[in-house]
C-alpha cells in the first residue's frame, strides 16, 4: 500500500500542540513517553551530554505545554540507556533499561524507580554474567512485567526474555522463548485478567526473522505463540490491545515489496489472524511502538524515508479499526528523525518521541512532538531547549555540580564544594569550539566566566583526574 503523507501547518487547532527538543550539547536519545496524570509528559531515553558515563539514562518531566519542569541523568561509569517509562500510581515513574555498571557482568536488565520529583527510590539489575538488555515495560494490578534480551537462556543464542517482578522489583517468575538463533522482545502488555502478552522477533531455521507475539498466564505458563504470515523477515517491536479485546503487534518487513515498510497485524485473544496491514512500498519505512485509540483504530509511532524534509523522517501512523489507513504524518528536517514511542492524549491527539539529529545543540536530541486529533501541529517551529542539568564527575571524594544555570553573561558560578588542588577551566561553544579558559586556584568555589553572547556552553574542569564537565546557559 502506498502512502502519501503530506503535513500542513496553516490550520488554527484549538488543541495544544507543539514540537520541542531537550538535551544538551552531547548525544541525546529519545526512546519512551507516557502521557502523565498532572496533564503533562514523561519522556526516558539515554543521554550523552550529562551524568557519569559515556551513556546514562535521562529522564525529562514536562508540562502540558512541554515546557520542563525537572530533568534526571543516571548512571554509573559505563553505558546506561533507558527505554521505556511508566507512571505508578503514586505518582512516581518507573524506568526499564540496560546497566553496564552494575549487576552480575556485562550487561544487565535494569529497572529503575523515581518519585513524582524524580528523586531515585530503587534501582534493581537482572541478569547473569552474560548479556541481558530490557526494552519493554508494562505495569499490571500489583506487579510489573519486563521483556527483552537474554545471551544466557537455554534456547540458544540470544532469547527472548520475559520477567514478572513484585512492586519493590522482586523476580515472581521469568521465562526465556526462542530458537537457536538470536531472539528479541520488544514490548509487552499487561492482561487485565493477570499475565502478558509479548512482542518480539523469533529466528527462522532458513535464518530469516519472524514478528511474534507470546501469551504468558500469570505464573508465566506459555499459553500460545502466533507469528504473521509473511516473505523474507519480519521484526515485531509494540503490542497494543484494542477496544475489542484484539491484540496488534507493530513493526515492520521486507517480504512483500523487498523493502522495509511498516506493519500491522490484529489477532484475537487466541491468537488467530484478524487482518494484516503493511505500508510503505518507497524507500525504507519502520514501525516500532503501537497503541490503541478510543474509536477502536491503532496508532503506531516510527519513521520513514519516502516523505518529509529529507533522510528518514519521525512518521505518526494512524489506521481505522479494520486496519485501513486514516492519516500518517511526518516531522523532521533535512537530517535524520526517529520515533520509537507515542501515547494517544486526552484531547484526542498524540504525543510522539524520538531523536533528531536536524535540530538542538547536540549531535542528536530527545525530539517530542504534540499533536491534535488528526495529527497536526499548529505551525513547524521546533522549540529547542538546552537542558542545564549539571554534569557530575567522581574525583575522589569531589564532584562538581555548578549554579545557578542558566548564568547572566559576565556572572560568577559556584561549586558545590571547592577542589584542593587548583583547575584549569575550559570554556566550549555548542559547535565545540574554544571560547575561553581560567584558571581556578586551590581552595577557590567560584569563577567568573568570560564575556559570552547567550547560548549553551560547555564548562571543562581539568586536573586531579578525568575532565568533569557541565552544561551551562548563558542568558
Amino acid at each position: 500500500m502506498l502512502i502519501l503523507a503530506l503535513s500542513c501547518a496553516t490550520i488554527a487547532h484549538a488543541q495544544v500542540t507543539w514540537l520541542r527538543t531537550y538535551g544538551g550539547t552531547g548525544t541525546d536519545e529519545g526512546h519512551g513517553v507516557r502521557r502523565t496524570s498532572d496533564g503533562g509528559y514523561i519522556v526516558c531515553g539515554s543521554t550523552g551530554s550529562f551524568g557519569n558515563g559515556s551513556s546514562d539514562i535521562y529522564l525529562v518531566k514536562v508540562d502540558a505545554e512541554g515546557t520542563p519542569e525537572w530533568s534526571l541523568a543516571h548512571g554509573g561509569p559505563g553505558v546506561e540507556q533507558g527505554w521505556m517509562v511508566e507512571e505508578l500510581p503514586d505518582g512516581g515513574y518507573l524506568v526499564a533499561g540496560t546497566t553496564a555498571s552494575y549487576g552480575a557482568g556485562g550487561y544487565d536488565g535494569y529497572l529503575l524507580r523515581v518519585d513524582a520529583a524524580g528523586s531515585v527510590v530503587w534501582e534493581r539489575t537482572y541478569g547473569t554474567s552474560d548479556w541481558e538488555f530490557l526494552y519493554g515495560l508494562a505495569v499490571g494490578e500489583d506487579r510489573f512485567y519486563l521483556v527483552g534480551t537474554s545471551f544466557s537462556g537455554g534456547n540458544g543464542g540470544a532469547d527472548l526474555w520475559t520477567l514478572c517482578v513484585s512492586e519493590d522489583g522482586v523476580v515472581i517468575w521469568e521465562a526465556a522463548y526462542g530458537n537457536n538463533g538470536d531472539d528479541e522482545g520488544r514490548a509487552v502488555f499487561a492482561s487485565e485478567n493477570g499475565g502478558c502478552i509479548v512482542a518480539g522477533t523469533r529466528s527462522a531455521e532458513d535464518g530469516s526473522l519472524d514478528a511474534v507475539l507470546v501469551r504468558y498466564d500469570d505464573n508465566g505458563g506459555e499459553q500460545w505463540d502466533a507469528s504473521p504470515a509473511t516473505d523474507g523477515d519480519a521484526v515485531g517491536n509494540g503490542v497494543t490491545r484494542t477496544t475489542d479485546g484484539a491484540f496488534v503487534l507493530g513493526g515492520w518487513c521486507d517480504g512483500f515489496t523487498g523493502l522495509r515498510e511498516m506493519l500491522l497485524w490484529k489477532v484475537d485473544e487466541g491468537g488467530e489472524e484478524v487482518w494484516m496491514q503493511h505500508f510503505g512500498e518507497s524507500t525504507d519505512w519502520e514501525g516500532h511502538e503501537v497503541k490503541g485509540i478510543a474509536d477502536g483504530g491503532v496508532s503506531m509511532a516510527g519513521w520513514t524515508a519516502a516523505f518529509g524534509g529529507g533522510g528518514k523522517d519521525m512518521y505518526l501512523l494512524v489506521v481505522h479499526a479494520d486496519g485501513a489507513f486514516r492519516f500518517g504524518r511526518t516531522f523532521g528536517s533535512t537530517q535524520d528523525e526517529e520515533a520509537r514511542s507515542l501515547d494517544p492524549t486526552p484531547d484526542g491527539g498524540f504525543v510522539v518521541a524520538g531523536s533528531t539529529r536536524s535540530y538542538g545543540p547536540g549531535n542528536s536530541a530527545v525530539f517530542v512532538v504534540k499533536t491534535d486529533s488528526m495529527g497536526f501541529t499548529a505551525n513547524v517551529l521546533v522549540n529547542e531547549y538546552a537542558d542545564p542539568l549539571a554534569i557530575s564527575g567522581s574525583d575522589g571524594p569531589f564532584a562538581v555540580f555548578l549554579f545557578p544555570v542558566p548564568v547572566a553573561a559576565g556572572g560568577r558560578l559556584h561549586l558545590e564544594r571547592p577542589f584542593p588542588d587548583r583547575r584549569e577551566i575550559w570554556v566550549h561553544d555548542a559547535q565545540g569550539r574554544s571560547v575561553g579558559r581560567t584558571l581556578l586556584p586551590a581552595g577557590a568555589s567560584s569563577f567568573v566566566l568570560p564575556g559570552l553572547p547567550s547560548g549553551p556552553y560547555v564548562a571543562t574542569i581539568l586536573g586531579g583526574g578525568r575532565p568533569m564537565r557541565a552544561l551551562i546557559i548563558v542568558e
